[in-house]
């Protein structure tokens, strides 16, 4: 009875080893979700942290009218920091290119900055050089547009002679948080 007894526990012992390597073990996995980027490209319009966004837009320049750029602003009350437009197309006569904001897309009713330009692009930057115009109209209510304007090149629908543009516009927004 002794030696079936120890019999019985070894054959135990080894069914109880070879299920244990023969059967698979769960193993706990964990996965965390970093929010990585695979390249230098950010696909979001905006980056945030501590409370303040930076907001970007950009678009290629509308050929056939006299707006060749609208960009819309941030659904938050927002300070234009940059804006500009550049025009890749040289043209020996001058344009006079106006940035405004306005309520809706293509349409310029509070003037930012007008300037008499010839195949360059404009810039309007934050600084201290700024005008008082240009310091007044940067605050932008919340999805409102950033209208760039030109006349003396072109007139709309004039898609063929002339001066048609080509290029591209870009605006930095920064939203402040709310206290």
């Amino acid at each position: 009875m002794k030696n079936t007894l120890i019999a019985s526990a070894i054959v135990a012992a080894v069914v109880a080893l070879v299920v244990g390597f023969v059967l698979p073990r769960q193993t706990a996995q964990t996965v965390q979700n970093l929010g990585s980027l695979v390249g230098p490209d950010i696909p979001s319009p905006y980056l945030r942290w501590g409370g303040v966004a930076v907001y970007n837009a950009a678009a290629s320049l509308k050929q056939g009218s006299t707006t060749p750029c609208a960009l819309q602003s941030p659904n938050a009350t927002s300070t234009l920091e940059a804006g500009g437009i550049n025009f890749t197309v040289a043209s020996s006569t001058a344009i006079t290119v106006v940035a405004a904001q306005s309520a809706t897309a293509f349409a310029t009713t509070t003037l930012i900055n007008s300037k008499s330009i010839t195949g360059q692009g404009m810039l309007i930057a934050a600084s201290t050089t700024l005008s008082s115009l240009e310091q007044t109209n940067r605050i932008f209510a919340p999805n409102t547009w950033l209208v760039f304007s030109e006349t003396g090149g072109i007139t709309a629908g004039d898609a063929g002679t002339g001066f048609v543009p080509k290029g591209r516009c870009q605006a930095v927004w920064v939203a402040y948080p709310t206290l």
